[in-house]
């Protein structure tokens, strides 16, 4: 009985965490590559060499001034492989489980590792967007990425100059008002067969940098018509269609959004919440779960013992 109810407490534990997601695979040119798995990898006799950085979890970034927010905690550092494609090829992102609370943007960057990628550090990296997707048609896009199975398409621009890249995934969860949960991670990849595109100074933003300031809606009381994804538009030589392939207005692009451009509307102060509360803090909300499953164990134990006197 007392392994039961020790194995009922870890079981509901599990089924909290696995409530965030991350990558798990990445599929371009017929290819699948299984991503880094952070709660079997680190475990393996060899550890596997993977084509996407490492991350500790499936939990969020919190703070968009930490270099984690380029490609999440652990994502700094290189890995030794990287993903051979071509320039113009479909890359599909899936995600491991993704609940339909967490509704948010969905980006795509890439920044060139000037080199070997394996020795570049990604906070150090100059991004450009090569695919974004905000709130569309009433739906945000990580709504629609849970809809079409856990998957999310980018193109990789077809005149890209060859070379190693970082290609930065994000979701950005926004169920938390007044908290953000970033979801980042970047897959190392080597393009092939490219043209001679390059982004100009105006298309780049850095990680940290771009957050520095951006103000996101309410979800539940803002006019989320007026929502303008964070960071500059689309690149101008990218192929194939994005959710929201340009920002609404071009005064509100920059490379570090500033307090004064909001992401939702015209107005600069953060929006106030009136109706019902999410839960403001995921940290909490897992140890009152694991606090109630320790509960519910000391409490079948302690009926357990009763019984067994009888």
């Amino acid at each position: 009985m007392r392994h039961f109810t020790i194995l009922v407490a870890l079981l509901s534990s599990v089924t909290y965490v696995a409530a965030h997601g991350y990558v798990s695979s990445v599929i371009a040119d017929g290819q699948n590559q299984t991503g880094w798995l952070p709660f079997t990898d680190p475990y393996e006799s060899p550890v596997p060499t993977r084509v996407i950085r490492k991350i500790p979890g499936n939990g969020p970034v919190y703070d968009v001034t930490n270099t984690d927010i380029a490609c999440n905690q652990g994502g700094n550092v290189g890995v030794d492989d990287t993903f051979e494609i071509n320039a113009g090829s479909d890359m599909t992102f899936y995600w491991t489980a993704w609940p339909d609370s967490h509704k948010g943007p969905v980006t795509t960057f890439m920044a060139s590792c000037n080199g070997d990628c394996s020795t570049f550090t990604a906070s150090d990296g100059q991004w450009f967007k090569i695919d974004q997707g905000g709130y569309t048609n009433g739906q945000w896009a990580s709504m629609k990425l849970l809809a079409d199975g856990n998957q999310w398409t980018s193109t990789i621009p077809a005149g890209l100059a060859s070379g190693q890249y970082l290609v930065r995934y994000e979701i950005v969860a926004l169920h938390n008002v007044g908290q953000p949960q970033y979801f980042p991670g970047c897959v190392q990849v080597t393009v092939n067969n490219g043209g001679a595109d390059q982004p100009a100074a105006s298309e780049l933003t850095s990680f940290p940098g771009m957050y520095n300031g951006y103000v996101w809606p309410n979800i539940y009381n803002d006019d989320l018509t007026k929502f303008v994804v964070a960071g500059p538009n689309v690149v101008s030589f990218a192929d194939g269609s994005s959710s929201d392939r340009t920002t609404p207005s071009s005064s509100s692009v920059s490379s570090s959004v500033s307090s004064s451009s909001p992401g939702y509307s015209s107005t600069a102060s953060p929006p106030s919440y009136t109706g019902t509360p999410a839960n403001t803090n995921d940290t909490s909300t897992c140890m009152n779960k694991r606090n109630a499953s320790k509960k519910r164990s000391l409490s079948a134990r302690r009926f357990h013992g009763r019984s067994s006197n009888h």
